[in-house]
């Protein structure tokens, strides 16, 4: 035998062991795998808003109460508004009003340039943790002197309990609409995905109440406190399950 014969054979045994190497190495390699998928794994959603409101009678007032003098002279006029703020003050506290419920918000003192005339002013504000008592409190500050009352408004000291309702009602009124929706949708409502809830808003103002004349009549000033409104708002995302 030849050696070109001899070297022709060689190569074809080497390329009969490489796809015998290769075609073995195949056969044993894993065959590959699918995408495994997460069991329960969510596409899309529902979301919504849920707003829950619960009414109660306020417990707190609010209510600025002052003293206005005008002089000519700028030491009498200050004079006349400490004399009648000391006893506004005297009067209230007597009342009930606790010393840290009353808190000077408004000193002033100006010249009226066209009537030649300087005016004192001196205002405080006052918490009344009494509300059914708040014709009284009203009726003394003025017969003490207050001649300028303004600003009254009500309010719940502690909200806690009434949130908790209002915070229940908007996730029951959420979920009531999440369903409507899944309905007609045809689809099935899962468990919630995200929930997020709005700041309850702050105190709520009531209108300022009808005062009488310094000089008025025997007529107990008219109160109506009404009822306050508290309102809680929450945003929820739902799963569809199918």
């Amino acid at each position: 035998m030849g050696t070109m014969t001899m070297k022709v054979m060689a190569g074809v045994v080497a390329i009969g062991l490489a796809l015998g190497i290769y075609r073995a190495g195949a056969a044993s390699a894993p065959p590959p795998q699918p995408t495994p998928q997460v069991e329960g794994e969510q596409r899309g959603g529902i979301s919504v808003s849920g707003e829950g409101t619960v009414q109660a009678m306020p417990d707190t007032a609010y209510i600025n109460l002052g003293f206005t003098a005008e002089n000519k002279s700028v030491d009498v006029a200050h004079k006349q508004a400490a004399e009648n703020m000391a006893a506004v003050v005297e009067r209230i506290t007597a009342l009930g009003v606790a010393a840290k419920d009353i808190q000077t918000v408004n000193y002033s003192i100006y010249r009226d340039q066209e009537r030649n005339l300087f005016v004192v002013s001196n205002e405080v504000r006052v918490v009344i943790r009494n509300v059914q008592a708040s014709s009284k409190l009203l009726d003394g500050a003025v017969a003490a002197g207050a001649n300028s009352v303004h600003g009254i408004s009500f309010t719940i000291e502690d909200r806690t309990a009434l949130e908790k309702q209002a915070r229940e009602k908007a996730m029951q009124n959420a979920r009531e609409k999440a369903t409507e929706l899944a309905r007609l949708g045809d689809v099935t409502l899962g468990k919630p995905i995200t929930i997020s809830e709005s700041a309850p808003p702050g105190p709520i103002p009531y209108a300022e109440a009808q005062m009488r004349d310094a000089a008025g009549a025997d007529v107990a000033t008219p109160v109506k406190p009404g009822e306050l409104t508290v309102r809680m708002s929450v945003n929820v995302t739902y799963a569809i399950e199918r």
